[in-house]
C-alpha cells in the first residue's frame, strides 16, 4: 500500500494496485511512489503482508480478521492498517472503488483512525479523500435533482397536468347538467303520463264496470235451475249491452291515444330522454378514460420522484451505490475528476482530528489496561473511553493498544 503522485494530474493518492488507473483523472500513466505505508511494519507485524494480495483477490472477510488481529495485539499505530481495514469492509480493492461507493468519513472508525494516526502525503491524501467526497456528494446531489425535473418534464409537463385537471372538470360539470337535464325531462315524462291517465280513467272506470257486470252475469247463469226463453232473451241483450259499452271505450280510449297532446309530448319526451342516456354514457367514458391518464401521469411522477429521492437520501449519507446502479457508469468517475480538479480538500477535515470522535459508544472492557486516559481523548474518563470498533461495523476488538512510552511521542 504506497502513497503515490499520478504522472498526469499530480493529484496524491493510496495506491493498493499499480496497475491500477488514478482514481482522479482516469488516466493509466504511472504513478511516482513517495512511500510504502506498511513495508515498515511487515518484519514486526506477522501477517502483514499477505493482506494486500487477499484485497486484490477479493478476500474481505480474510483482510478484516487479520488486520483484527493485528491491531488487537496492540504497538505502535498503523494508520494504513486502518485505511486496508476500511477498504476490505467497504469490500473495495482500492481507493478508486471506495470512492465511486462513497462512505461516511465523519462517522466511519476506521478513517478516522487512518487520518489521527498518518502525517505527512498520507495524511493529506487521506484528508482529500474526504474533500472530494463532500464534493461528489453535492454535485451528484445537483445532478439527481436535475435527472429528476428533465424525467418529470420527459413523462408530462404541468400543462399537460393542468390541461387533465381542465378535461375532468370539464367532464364532471357536463355530466352535472346532463343528470339535471336528464331529472327535468322525467319529470315531464311523469306529468304526462298522470295527464293522459286522468283523461282515460272515465274509459277504464267504464272498463272495469263492464268486466264486474260480465262476472256478476257469469255467476248467475251458474245458479239458474231452469232455463226459459225470456229469460234467455234477457240475458242475450245485456250481454249485448255490455259488450257495445266496453267496445264504445276501448275506442274512445283508442282515440284518446292517437289525438291527447299529452301522448305526443311523452313521445316526444321518450327520445330526448334516449339521446340524454346515450350522451351521459360518452361523457362517463371521457371522464374515466380522462381519470386514468390523469391517475397514470401522476403515478409515473410520484414513481419518478421516489426513486430520486431514495437515492438522494442515500447520497446524503455517502452511500453513491444507488445512484452508481442507476446512472451511466461514468457518471461518478466524472464527477470523481471535476471534484479532484477543484482541489477539493486538505482543508476539509483539521489535520489533527479530535480524537474522541471516532468511537463514541463501546463497551470500557474492550480497552487495553495499559492505554492513557490522553491518548484517546483528553475530555474522556479512562472506564469511558472507547478505541473499539462499533459493532455496526462488523469488527472484532480493539482499534489499538498503546504502550505508555508510544502514547507519550503520540502526543
Amino acid at each position: 500500500m504506497k502513497i503515490s503522485v499520478c504522472l498526469n494530474c499530480g493529484k496524491t493518492s493510496v495506491i493498493t494496485d499499480h496497475s491500477a488507473a488514478c482514481c482522479f483523472c482516469c488516466s493509466a500513466k504511472g504513478f511516482d511512489t513517495i512511500c510504502d505505508v506498511l513495508a515498515p511494519y511487515y518484519e514486526t507485524r506477522s501477517g502483514l503482508s499477505d493482506l494486500e494480495s487477499k484485497l486484490e483477490a477479493r478476500r474481505f472477510d480474510e483482510v478484516i480478521e487479520g488486520l483484527d488481529d493485528i491491531i488487537a495485539k496492540g504497538g505502535e499505530p498503523m494508520s494504513g492498517a486502518f485505511w486496508l481495514r476500511l477498504l476490505a469492509t467497504h469490500q473495495c480493492t482500492g481507493e478508486s472503488q471506495l470512492l465511486c461507493k462513497g462512505f461516511d468519513y465523519h462517522t466511519d472508525p476506521d478513517y478516522l483512525n487512518a487520518v489521527r494516526f498518518s502525517e505527512g502525503p498520507e495524511h493529506s491524501a487521506y484528508v482529500f479523500t474526504a474533500g472530494v467526497l463532500d464534493s461528489v456528494k453535492t454535485k451528484l446531489i445537483r445532478f439527481v435533482t436535475e435527472y429528476n425535473n428533465s424525467a418529470r418534464a420527459e413523462a408530462g409537463t404541468l400543462s399537460e397536468r393542468d390541461k387533465l385537471r381542465r378535461e375532468i372538470a370539464r367532464s364532471q360539470s357536463a355530466l352535472t347538467e346532463l343528470l339535471k337535464q336528464l331529472a327535468e325531462i322525467e319529470l315531464q315524462m311523469r306529468a304526462r303520463e298522470m295527464a293522459f291517465t286522468l283523461a282515460a280513467e272515465p274509459y277504464h272506470a267504464i272498463l272495469r264496470q263492464a268486466k264486474k257486470s260480465t262476472e256478476t252475469r257469469i255467476q248467475e247463469l251458474a245458479n239458474v235451475e231452469r232455463c226459459t226463453q225470456s229469460g234467455i232473451q234477457g240475458c242475450q241483450i245485456k250481454n249485448r249491452s255490455l259488450e257495445t259499452m266496453s267496445d264504445n271505450a276501448l275506442a274512445e280510449l283508442k282515440k284518446l291515444r292517437a289525438e291527447h297532446p299529452s301522448v305526443k309530448a311523452f313521445e316526444s319526451l321518450l327520445i330526448s330522454r334516449d339521446e340524454k342516456y346515450a350522451e351521459i354514457k360518452r361523457e362517463l367514458s371521457s371522464l374515466q378514460i380522462a381519470r386514468r391518464r390523469a391517475s397514470s401521469f401522476l403515478d409515473e411522477l410520484i414513481s419518478i420522484d421516489r426513486k430520486h429521492r431514495d437515492i438522494i437520501r442515500s447520497v446524503e449519507k455517502y452511500d453513491f451505490t444507488p445512484a452508481e446502479a442507476t446512472f451511466p457508469s461514468n457518471l461518478i468517475p466524472d464527477l470523481i475528476a471535476e471534484a479532484s480538479a477543484a482541489d477539493a480538500g486538505p482543508d476539509v477535515i483539521s489535520p489533527s482530528v479530535e480524537p474522541d470522535v471516532i468511537s463514541p459508544s463501546v463497551e470500557p472492557d474492550v480497552i487495553s489496561p495499559s492505554v492513557e486516559p490522553d491518548v484517546i481523548s483528553p475530555s474522556v474518563e479512562p472506564d469511558k473511553a472507547d478505541i473499539s470498533a462499533p459493532e455496526s461495523n462488523k469488527r472484532s476488538g480493539p482499534f489499538i493498544s498503546l504502550k505508555k512510552e508510544d502514547s507519550k511521542k503520540l502526543n
